[in-house]
């Protein structure tokens, strides 16, 4: 028992109905929500498919580690170490580690002592977070695999040096398509003058239509 039960359930009743990806998705995005950017590789450490870099959005930072507990740890692993046999069709992480290499067992085993003591205690702190995403990624950048780039409120998303740069080429794209009076490009003024504020609703309705605008899963 944790005191975040509720958190992993739900956490566990989205990988069974497939919508965990729902934190990708703009629509997530709520005033005041715990942001992340997760940067993965796909097809290897030399990422002949390329990479990938995705925001993030939730509830605060216990709905972030019980979504790195239940989803993006076991996911993690299963790239890494392979897919247990006769295993669960969603299994839990500590089921990846006896495929798990000598030397990345201890560090799988410290993300899972790090996320559980988190889940433990009644307050989950933007502190603990950052022990969780600490921990996830000595695990998961060694090779450059998957790693947490950026963490925090909405601002620490748009100030990521990527979708900065995703950001200027959208804007010149959208340049031509969009007047100065369109939400996005209010948003892009409030941004450079920093004077967004990730708590107004107002600003994050209008952020949400500029994060649609990005590639999401």
């Amino acid at each position: 028992m944790t005191a975040h039960d509720d958190l992993l359930g739900r956490w566990r009743d989205r990988l069974a109905d497939g919508t965990v990806d729902g934190c990708m998705q703009a629509e997530s995005l709520q005033p005041g929500s715990f942001c992340t950017v997760f940067e993965v590789c796909w097809g290897g450490p030399d990422c002949p498919a390329g990479r990938l870099l995705t925001p993030e959005y939730f509830d605060g930072p216990a709905d972030f580690v019980a979504f790195v507990r239940v989803v993006e740890l076991p996911r993690c692993l299963e790239q890494l170490c392979g897919r247990p046999e006769a295993c669960e069709p969603f299994p839990a992480a500590e089921a990846h580690l006896p495929l798990a290499a000598p030397e990345v067992r201890p560090l799988a085993e410290q993300v899972i002592a790090v996320a559980d003591a988190a889940l433990a205690v009644s307050e989950v702190t933007m502190y603990d977070a950052e022990d969780v995403i600490a921990a996830f990624n000595a695990l998961f950048s060694r090779d450059g695999a998957a790693e947490f780039v950026a963490w925090g409120d909405l601002s620490a998303v748009f100030a990521t040096a990527s979708i900065t740069d995703e950001f200027d080429a959208w804007s010149e794209d959208a340049a031509d398509l969009l007047d100065e009076d369109e939400p996005q490009m209010i948003v892009k003024r409030l941004l450079e003058a920093g004077d967004f504020d990730p708590r107004d609703a107002g600003h994050v309705e209008m952020a949400r239509g500029l994060l649609s605008w990005f590639p999401q899963p």
